[in-house]
This record gives structure tokens, C-alpha cells and sequence, in this order.
């Protein structure tokens, strides 16, 4: 009976010995930037606690590390085990599905997770994570194309955090798109298109260039240089056409920035990041 009991002691101090080195190994690893290594480790470490708190944070470590890689399919099936084996860890779960969603510009996915974890979070939660996760619910809401949501989210933010937000969105709202339509019916005229949208250094190019073919064609025409002519009118189509699309082009690219900029602000300069240091409590820093 002595000897059965000694080598259940050892068994179990190995165990943990082994543990111990894939959670240490996986964090460094992720320190390192080999996010797949990482994630191996921090499955390992699951994998040698078969329940509870400790497999649903090596769980969650896991699929952080593979969100961090941008192995999102790998990163969801980490998340839906740390779901089944420890439900108590919602907050984590649905930041990390945000977070997921995010990366794919999902951004309807985006806000409904993002949305859960403030209300997991609570009144309690702790100020940094609760701001960050109630700016990513606005600015994914406000990328969705739902502003006057996004408007509502960002009402739960900070007073010092949500005038600079208000004061964003009313300026986008105040401003206008650009309409590509119009951009490439101005792109007839070689780089007005470009213009519209505020493109000044393509709209010289495109206005160069064009002016260029049409005087080649003209001289050559001029000279009975047909051959010339045809090569010299084949490229200037090409060049033509490119002045009608990139009007309309740069009238969506133009909106884009309008977006992207103003869901900047609403988003904040915020990094989530995972505490190795906690594991296997699984925890995240957010740092503004």
C-alpha cells in the first residue's frame, strides 16, 4: 500500500512538472512571437488537467494565442472548449470571440460579443477592460452602419471618454459621402474623378498621362503613322478607362477613410493582452 501511495505522489509531481514546463514554454514562446508553438503548449497543459478552472484557462490561453496568429478557425474551437469545460469564464469568452469576430470584419458578430462582455463585465468590472470592451462594441456597431446604436454604447463610456466619442460621430454625421457614381461620371474628364474624392497627386497623373496619349495619337495621325496610331489608341483606352473607374474607386476609398477614421477615435489606441503570469487563472491586461 506504501509503495502504490509513492507512486501516485511521484505520478502526480510529474504531472505537474509537466504542466508547469508547457506553461512556461508556451508563454515564452508567445513572448516570442511563435503564436502557433504557444498555443501547442497552453493545449498541453489542457490536456493535463482533464477539468475545472485550470483546463478552461490553458484552454482560453490557447486560443488567444492562435487569435494572436490569426488562426481564427483554431482560435474558435479553443473557445468553445473553454466554454464547455468552465462556463464561469464568460467575460473572457466573449472578449475573445469579439476579438475573433473583429479580425474577420464581421463586424454584427463583433458587436453582439462585444456587447456580452460589457454585460458580463458589469458596474464592477475593472474600469480599463470595461471601457475597452464598450468602445469595441460602439465602433463595431458604428462599422456595421449603425450609428445611432453606436451612438447609444458609446453613451456608456467615461463622461472624460464619451464627449470626444459624441463629438466624432456628430462630425460624421455633419459630413458627407462621396458618391462613386458621380466620381466616375466626373472621371470622363481625365482625373476630375480622382479630384472629386480629393486624390490631388492621381488626379495629375492620370491628367499627364491621358494628355500624353491624346497628343501621341494626334501626331502620329497627323504623320499617316496608322500602326503607331492603333498601339499609341490601344493604350490610351486602357489609361481612359482607368480615369472612369479610378474616379469611382476613389470615391468608395474616400468613404472608407471617412469610416475608418471616425471608428478610430471611437475604438480608442486600447491593446488587449493576455497575463501569462495569472495562468492558469485566465486574465487580460488592457492597456490605452
Amino acid at each position: 500500500m506504501k509503495r502504490i501511495c509513492m507512486i501516485a505522489c511521484v505520478c502526480i509531481q510529474a504531472w505537474c512538472v509537466f504542466a508547469a514546463d508547457s506553461l512556461n514554454l508556451g508563454a515564452l514562446l508567445l513572448e516570442e512571437g511563435d503564436t502557433h508553438g504557444a498555443a501547442i503548449e497552453f493545449r498541453r497543459a489542457a490536456a493535463l488537467n482533464p477539468a475545472g478552472a485550470q483546463r478552461g484557462g490553458y484552454l482560453g490561453a490557447a486560443g488567444y494565442a492562435y487569435l494572436r496568429g490569426r488562426q481564427l478557425e483554431l482560435a474558435e474551437q479553443m473557445i468553445d472548449e473553454m466554454e464547455d469545460t468552465y462556463p464561469r469564464l464568460e467575460f473572457e469568452a466573449m472578449l475573445l470571440r469579439g476579438e475573433t469576430a473583429r479580425q474577420r470584419s464581421d463586424w454584427r458578430n463583433a458587436a453582439f460579443y462585444y456587447g456580452a462582455a460589457e454585460r458580463a463585465a458589469g458596474e464592477d468590472g475593472a474600469d480599463a477592460a470595461r471601457e475597452y470592451v464598450i468602445r469595441q462594441h460602439a465602433g463595431a456597431l458604428f462599422r456595421a452602419g449603425d450609428r445611432p446604436a453606436a451612438q447609444m454604447a458609446a453613451e456608456q463610456l467615461p463622461a472624460d471618454a464619451a464627449v470626444p466619442v459624441r463629438e466624432v460621430l456628430d462630425d460624421y454625421e455633419r459630413g458627407r459621402n462621396k458618391r462613386p457614381w458621380l466620381g466616375g461620371l466626373l472621371g470622363l474628364v481625365p482625373g476630375m474623378g480622382y479630384l472629386y474624392s480629393g486624390e490631388t497627386a492621381n488626379a495629375a497623373r492620370s491628367l499627364i498621362l491621358n494628355s500624353i496619349f491624346i497628343f501621341a495619337m494626334v501626331d502620329t495621325a497627323r504623320n499617316d503613322q496608322w500602326g503607331a496610331f492603333a498601339a499609341v489608341t490601344f493604350f490610351e483606352l486602357t489609361w481612359y478607362s482607368g480615369s472612369i473607374y479610378g474616379g469611382i474607386d476613389a470615391a468608395h476609398r474616400y468613404n472608407r477613410r471617412r469610416v475608418n477614421e471616425t471608428a478610430h477615435v471611437i475604438e480608442g489606441d486600447g491593446a488587449m493582452r493576455m497575463n501569462a503570469a495569472t495562468l492558469p487563472l485566465l486574465s487580460f491586461q488592457i492597456e490605452f
